[in-house]
């Protein structure tokens, strides 16, 4: 049994500070009777069965307290039955391909017991370091998967299920010996950001398989949350201040530092960004573009679907078919481990069911309500008030409006990863330079949901993260005749003098404050380095969202300087714009006057019709951006007499 903990719940994601305590109930052992009960339905596929058992042992005596006060304490399911749990709330054949309520119903349970099991115990308590493992295989991860289901699910181990992790002895007595947790998500994975870009391509391109990803990736989000919490109080509890003071006079001391991190690293989300980085051709870069996917070619070449078939529609039922068909077909299979063939074993349509139930599965209302899920919508009071519009529009590339909260999300646990185990992972400064990359290939409304978000509830960045990326962004657009500020100084001189990588030696550490002095030298009074408009309102946007930073944080003073470096970068941003305009008139022109002088085709075909849908579609677009870059000038203009009317 383990004692009772208090551990921070973050208001801000990444802010360590800002935490209050939420105490968590201890665990006891599951005793063998009912270890033996709930084996026994999940190897049965009595899902339903196994999840009422599991979310009364879990839920019983939620508002007991013991003598002193604390929480009584519960059971949980194993590691082992926590990682096929996790399969049963996403696998198509209990969700999108469900062939009756009762086995949609049974994938809701999955998740409300994932979310109770976290909330009531925690990460630690559960196990899910041990329970969210993929699987190890020098295989292919489909074939081992495949073959795994080919031997009827005996032949692989699932997650949790290693004698080094198995607290029952080692002898896998807690190991589901079913197809289902055998070629579950933990082992059709490649890891877990395999998972992150697959559930980001359904939401651009499969609504019905985002659906449920999304619910899948909420609380999965909150389990790394949670966990990554709990290690930051361990780790601020052992005073990371002293020990790396010591580090520099007492070699132990030092090695004592360097387990403190090392503990960082185990936890849940450290473990799937340090083991991305030992990839072949992985890393970084591919963490990100699974953050960032939206379902174009590349994307589904990268992070290809979990499940074999995932997006099929359901088969209509066939009245001739029978069960004596069924059997034969599966006899006559030729089952091959060695040359990788697997006969049906990867086709699902028997078990998921070759028909569409009259009982037709609970409608997404159901949904939200049963796993207690509320969608974060735009609320309309944020930073860019008036934008909700806009928002829903520019997040339609990414999936939705949803999809682009869980993406800040994923970031925002990256940056606060990143600043503690730089050398685990990435230096921060290295982080936000891979941000810029993926941010400045958006298009520019969906550009400005991750500058200037609708609500500031929409994204888990705290307000210096916010404030530092918005600056990584902003140099990398605006002129060249441009001051360099000091966050750039800073990184220059770092990048020359090797500095350290450690969180404390990081330029990010005492450059990430923005003054009022900054902003009115460096950044109000310039345009873009390009004359193209999309460049110049994405400017504004980013100028925008630092101006509203500092005045919610009431460091932004209307004084004259301001006010006059303010409007001398509007007007430098509309000049810029015309002049580009003008350019591109010329070039037209002369496009124009040299096409007169061609001779004219034999072949009859107009190409001319093309060419001006283009031009109209280009010319709504700089339309467009016209309208953004004059939209932000005028909300910054009212920001500054808000200030000096306050």
């Amino acid at each position: 049994m383990t004692g009772t903990r208090r551990i921070p719940v973050q208001s801000d994601a990444g802010s360590a500070n800002e935490t209050h305590a939420h105490e968590y109930r201890s665990v006891r052992t599951l005793p063998f009777e009912l270890r033996e009960h709930s084996l026994i339905y999940w190897e049965e596929e009595l899902y339903n069965q196994a999840f009422a058992l599991l979310n009364a042992l879990v839920t019983a005596g939620t508002s007991s307290k013991d003598a002193e006060g604390r929480p009584t304490p519960t059971f949980v399911a194993p590691p082992q039955h926590l990682a096929l749990i996790a399969t049963l709330a996403i696998h198509p054949s209990l969700t999108t391909r469900a062939s009756s309520k009762e086995r949609h119903l049974a994938s809701l349970e999955a998740l409300r017991l994932l979310r109770d099991t976290n909330k009531l115990v925690g990460p630690d308590g559960a196990r899910f370091s041990e329970a969210f493992g993929f699987s190890a295989s020098t295989r292919p991860r489909r074939r081992a998967a495949a073959a795994a289901a080919a031997t009827g699910g005996y032949g692989q181990d699932s997650p949790g299920s290693d004698g080094e992790n198995d607290d029952s002895g080692g002898d896998g007595m807690d190991r589901v010996r079913s197809r289902m947790a055998s070629s579950g998500v933990w082992a059709r994975g490649e890891d877990f950001w395999h998972l992150v870009g697959w559930a980001f391509n359904c939401a651009v391109l499969y609504p019905a398989r985002w659906k449920r990803w999304r619910l899948w990736l909420e609380v999965m989000l909150d389990i790394l949350e949670d966990d990554w919490a709990q290690c930051l109080q361990t780790y601020s509890s052992q005073g990371p201040s002293a020990a790396d003071e010591d580090a520099h006079d007492d070699d132990v001391d030092g090695s004592s530092a360097q387990e403190q991190l090392l503990s960082l690293s185990q936890s849940l989300i450290g473990r799937y960004v340090c083991d991305d980085r030992r990839r072949a051709g992985g890393g970084a870069r591919r963490i990100l573009r699974a953050v960032f996917a939206d379902g174009d070619d590349a994307a589904l070449k990268e992070f290809r679907e979990v499940f074999a078939n995932e997006t099929a529609a359901l088969r209509p039922k066939d009245p001739n078919a029978s069960i004596a068909s069924l059997k034969r077909k599966r006899r006559d299979a030729r089952v091959n481990v060695d040359e990788q063939e697997y006969a049906d074993y990867l086709d699902d349509s028997e078990e998921e069911g070759e028909g569409v139930s009259s009982d037709l599965p609970p409608d997404s209302s159901q949904i939200e309500n049963i796993v207690d899920s509320s969608d974060a919508q735009p609320d309309g009071d944020g930073g860019a008030g008036g934008r909700s519009d806009e928002s829903t529009d520019g997040a339609a590339s990414l999936g939705g409006y949803e999809a682009v909260v869980l993406r800040t999300r994923l970031l925002a646990l990256l940056s606060s990863v990143s600043h503690l185990l730089p050398t685990h992972f990435l230096p921060l400064d290295s982080l936000y330079d891979l941000y810029v990359e993926q941010l400045r290939i958006l298009p520019l409304p969906t550009f400005s949901l991750f500058i200037l978000p609708p609500s500031a509830s929409s994204t888990g960045l705290p307000p210096v993260a916010r404030t530092t990326i918005t600056q990584f962004v902003l140099c990398s657009y605006i002129s060249t005749s441009a001051p360099a500020p000091p966050l750039q100084i800073a990184l220059q001189r770092a990048s020359t003098t090797n500095t350290s990588s450690s969180s404390e030696d990081s330029p990010l550490s005492h450059t990430d404050t923005l003054t009022q002095s900054t902003l009115e030298k460096c950044y109000l009074p310039f345009a873009a380095s390009t004359t193209r408009t999309e460049d110049n309102a994405k400017v504004s946007l980013c100028i925008e969202a630092l101006l509203r930073l500092m005045a919610r944080w009431a460091t932004l003073r209307p004084t004259r300087l301001l006010s006059d470096a303010l409007e001398t970068g509007i007007q430098a941003r509309e000049e810029r714009c015309r002049d580009g305009a003008t350019e591109e008139e010329d070039k037209a022109a002369a496009r124009k006057k040299k096409k007169r002088g061609r001779p004219s085709k034999k072949s009859g075909i107009d190409d001319g019709g093309g060419g001006a849908e283009e031009r109209s579609s280009s010319s709504n677009r700089e339309s467009e951006y016209r309208r953004v870059l004059r939209a932000s000038a005028e909300r910054m203009r009212d920001l500054l007499l808000v200030l000096k009317e306050g």
